[in-house]
Parts: structure tokens; C-alpha cells; sequence
């Protein structure tokens, strides 16, 4: 049924209507086998993708070829950024804004509880209760 569901989506965003096209097609649309292919010829037709889905043999680069940089690594050949140097600075912006509040603590400490409670969502109890006894410890 999540299957039918799913596909009837690619159906409408072609403008064609599940039902119309028949459980079969739905068949042939599911995965099949270890290769993963999912497209038939009904369902190309059905589609109209064009081309051939039959694997063809590749070469893979080599290492040279992948290689476009003197060092292999983008960020340090052209002098770029790595997420570790771009959390680097932010924190260190972080900290130090933090160092000048902490200067005042008087004002300080009430700003952290009051975050604490806003972040956290705590709300203060409206009633309180009797304790209730369950048992008895040993």
C-alpha cells in the first residue's frame, strides 16, 4: 500500500492517473533483484524517459587525474576554509562575548537562570501536592 502510494505521486507529477495504467504497471515500477533497476519498458513508455537503462562499462579515473591540486586538498591549496577553522573562529567570537558578560556578575548569574528557564521551558508548579506513600524501604 506506502508502494502504491509513493508511485501514484510520480504518476500525478506526469499527469497520468495510477489507476488508469493498472496493477501490473505497479509491478513492474517496484524494485527488483540485486541490480536495483526499478524501470521497464512499460514504465520508460509510461514515463517517456528517454534512453537505455542497461549498464555500460566505465573507466575509472586515476589518481592523477583526480588529483586538481598540488596538495589533494582544495581548502589548503587555494587557501580556503575547513568547517574545524570556520567552528574555530565562531566559537572564539562566542567565547570571548561570553568572558565580557561574565565580567558583571551581579547581572550575570540572574541572565543565565532566567535563559535556563526560557530555554528549558520550565514553568512553575501551580499547585502543589501532598506527598503520596507507596511503600516502605527495607
Amino acid at each position: 500500500m506506502e508502494a502504491e502510494k509513493e508511485i501514484s505521486l510520480i504518476y500525478r507529477a506526469y499527469g497520468r492517473n495510477l489507476i488508469s495504467a493498472g496493477p501490473k504497471t505497479i509491478l513492474h515500477m517496484l524494485p527488483r533483484g540485486r541490480t536495483g533497476r526499478q524501470c521497464t519498458p512499460s514504465s520508460r513508455s509510461i514515463f517517456k524517459n528517454p534512453g537505455n537503462p542497461d549498464d555500460k562499462p566505465t573507466r575509472s579515473l586515476t589518481v592523477e587525474e583526480m588529483q586538481v591540486t598540488t596538495t589533494g586538498q582544495v581548502s589548503t591549496s587555494l587557501g580556503g576554509e575547513t568547517v574545524f577553522t570556520l567552528n574555530r573562529e565562531e566559537s572564539d567570537k562566542l567565547a570571548a562575548k561570553l568572558d565580557s558578560l561574565r565580567t558583571d556578575q551581579v547581572k550575570f548569574i540572574p541572565g543565565v537562570l532566567n535563559s535556563a528557564r526560557n530555554l528549558s521551558g520550565y514553568k512553575d508548579p501551580s499547585e502543589v501536592n501532598e506527598p503520596v506513600f507507596f511503600r516502605k524501604v527495607p
